[in-house]
């Protein structure tokens, strides 16, 4: 084995000199590439990467970086580089197609034909009615964290994050009562695991969550089943500042995560159907 001036091997004095296990060193670095944004989220992955060759266990990736475990576990083992280059991909496509529990090519074909909503150049807001039964429901609305200045005029969140927010909704702390009403297409699926997670782990009080209907066979859908669900009879007049007002192509559910579900389904019922799938 060779030796340094020091007398110590070139492995010995890195650890010497940096105390980081190897794959302490991968994370630290994929943490680094994911905060600079989108055009380093691939260098972030492979780093990922190597950490789990290292060794190292998604729950100890997760805790070293800060990010959760089902982020960890979608973006190393799922997300796939390859796929997305053969398809001409983004690394925010791939990862959001794996969200909404679709294969690359599926998930690109439904933004294609219109099946997943973009809101890039049009903002809805939804209608001040739906947002007044949420604040029935949980007394309160603390949070909205997908929201904008126009937008809140109407929800009247005491705080809200904005797509412009550098941190962005999805990478703060989310607390109290939420009302979500997220970004469709891309955006449903990763504001949805974050409430669903941020509920489970009690930082977030109550939330009600607006949706279109559709996408029940999606990965992150599945954890909004054991809470009530109101399918509406009627589809939403959503209004916009680029046009006055518009419908969804589909239906809309909302979905109540907390303990006033009486209440829910009393105050909610007023717009369709509530159900819940049996205990």
């Amino acid at each position: 084995m060779s030796k340094t001036a020091s007398g110590l091997s070139p492995t010995q004095l890195k650890r010497q000199t940096d105390p980081r296990e190897e794959w302490e060193q991968h994370v630290d670095r994929a943490v680094e590439a994911e905060t600079a944004g989108e055009a380093r989220q691939w260098e972030a992955k492979g780093e990922y990467d190597a950490a789990l060759a290292c060794g190292a266990s998604l729950r100890q990736i997760a805790e070293r970086s800060g990010k959760s475990h089902q982020h960890i576990h979608w973006l190393s083992t799922m997300v796939d580089k390859s796929q997305a280059d053969v398809e001409g991909a983004t690394f925010a496509d791939s990862y959001a197609a794996v969200k909404a529990g679709l294969s690359l090519r599926e998930y690109l074909a439904k933004v294609e034909l219109g099946g997943l909503k973009e809101s890039v150049h049009v903002e809805w807001y939804t209608p001040e009615r739906y947002i007044e039964a949420a604040r029935q429901v949980m007394g309160s609305i603390d949070l909205d964290p997908a929201s904008s200045e126009m937008a809140n005029g109407t929800v009247k969140a005491d705080t809200y994050f904005t797509q412009d927010d550098d941190p962005d909704g999805l990478s703060q702390d989310w607390f109290g009562n939420v009302w979500l009403n997220p970004p469709y297409g891309k955006g449903s699926g990763l504001f949805t695991a974050k409430l669903v997670e941020e509920y489970a782990n009690k930082r977030v009080a109550a939330g009600v969550l607006l949706l279109n209907a559709y996408g029940f066979d999606a990965e992150w859908f599945q954890p909004l089943w054991v809470h009530p669900i109101c399918f509406t009879d009627h589809r939403i007049e959503f209004y916009s500042p680029q046009r006055e007002s518009g419908g969804p192509a589909n239906g809309n559910i909302f979905v109540y995560l907390g303990r006033a579900e009486k209440r829910f389904a009393e105050v909610f019922g007023a717009f369709g159907s509530v159900v819940r799938t049996w205990p």
